[in-house]
């Protein structure tokens, strides 16, 4: 929308309006429906129209565009979204504290009743972790062989030096007892590939945490390289 272009490999899409398997699918929908201009890739002499760029193509359809991201609807979709940017960010620096304050945020929009045992808890990560979808594919319940870890994210071959993320959940225990558990059972011998670039990150929720202090917090996360 300010004037820019957009590098877009249509090879993929589908030609309808139900399968969309990433940023490039609704892109070519896009430029299917009129939204969007396309200017092909050139290749030896011969215009290639399968790869190439995506523009905004008038004033008139820019002032659609305008129109529909202006929506007061969409500000709170936008915000969570990159809060849950600032969530993976702080995972890759291993910044604990941090990662603690955004899951707290993250509590706060949701019920008291959503925290109410581990599964919920493992619900609400997944939910939190959104955006990490565009860098890994995500492992519920990883068996190990000595038992199953919580969530595990394993980074897609295009994204191969993001590091892996093993995550152990407690709930009304603490997050040191999670380390423990991954490191008991040794739930890293299952992800031997990955070995040095491995976060180990034990989450626990404590409902019950004394709330006195202003700047209290129910989530407490640590991590570990492995």
């Amino acid at each position: 929308m300010d004037g820019a272009r957009l590098y877009v490999n249509l090879k993929t899409y589908q030609n309808d309006m139900t399968t969309f398997n990433g940023r490039d699918d609704i892109l070519a929908l896009l430029i299917h429906l009129g939204y969007l201009g396309f200017e092909g890739d050139e290749e030896e002499g011969r215009i290639n129209s399968e790869e190439g760029e995506v523009f905004i193509p008038n004033c008139e359809i820019m002032e659609v565009f305008k129109t529909s991201t202006e929506e007061n609807e969409w500000e709170g979709t936008f915000k969570t979204f990159e809060l849950s940017k600032d969530l993976l960010k702080a995972t890759w620096e291993k910044k604990e504290e941090k990662i603690a304050k955004i899951l707290e945020r993250f509590r706060n929009q949701t019920g008291n009743n959503t925290y109410n045992d581990e599964a919920a808890l493992s619900y609400a990560i997944q939910l939190a972790y959104y955006v990490a979808q565009k860098y890994y594919t995500t492992v519920l319940e990883l068996d190990t062989g000595k038992g199953y870890a919580n969530v595990v994210y394993l980074p897609a071959p295009k994204y191969s030096d993001k590091p892996a993320l093993l995550i152990e959940l407690k709930y009304e225990k603490n997050a040191d007892t999670a380390i423990a558990q991954i490191k008991r059972q040794e739930y890293p011998e299952r992800l031997l590939h990955y070995k040095g670039n491995l976060l180990l990150i034990g989450i626990n929720y404590d409902k019950d945490v004394d709330s006195k202090s202003p700047d209290f917090k129910r989530h407490t996360c640590v991590i570990e390289e492995a």
